[in-house]
């Protein structure tokens, strides 16, 4: 058995075959009982690769993607075994996706001039009243004024 635990099948890298020692195995069975989801997950690629899965099986099996098994497996395999599976020791850890901060209302700004004038063109071929906030930078009740100033003109 080769030293850091791996063979080469036929001299293809995406045909590695993996040979775990009894501790390996040990450990990765309990990071897939008892671990990080993160971990278990990365310990059930390896300990079915290390069973003789393809990776088109494991991924019936599991829904992990291709590259993700590829990933994982070329670690343990690079960096020596399990070490290449933790999370480097000072890595950010990638939290769910951040909350976004809520979106300033577009600020008020005076309806004179070619703005009006555009405004009230977009009022008057039945543009979304949304679609009018959002291009013209204004609020529902500017946008109602000047449909009024709109009506009272052309009445």
């Amino acid at each position: 058995m080769p030293a850091h635990g791996y063979r080469y099948a036929h001299g293809w890298a995406h045909r590695l075959a993996i040979c775990l020692t009894a501790d390996e195995q040990q450990t990765l069975e309990r990071w897939q009982r008892q671990g990080a989801p993160v971990l278990a997950r990365r310990a059930q690629v390896i300990l079915l690769r290390a069973q003789g899965l393809t990776y088109a099986e494991i991924r019936r099996r599991t829904g992990m993607t291709i590259n993700y098994m590829f990933k994982w497996v070329r670690r343990y395999v690079r960096e020596g075994g399990i070490r290449g599976l933790r999370p480097a020791r000072g890595a950010p850890r990638r939290p769910g996706r951040p909350l976004r901060p809520p979106r300033a209302r577009p600020r008020p700004r005076p309806l004179v001039g070619t703005r009006l004038a555009g405004l009230r063109r977009a009022i008057a071929k039945g543009m979304p009243l949304t679609d009018i906030c959002r291009v013209y930078q204004v609020t529902r009740p500017q946008v109602a004024q000047a449909r009024r100033q709109l009506l009272g003109d052309v009445g």
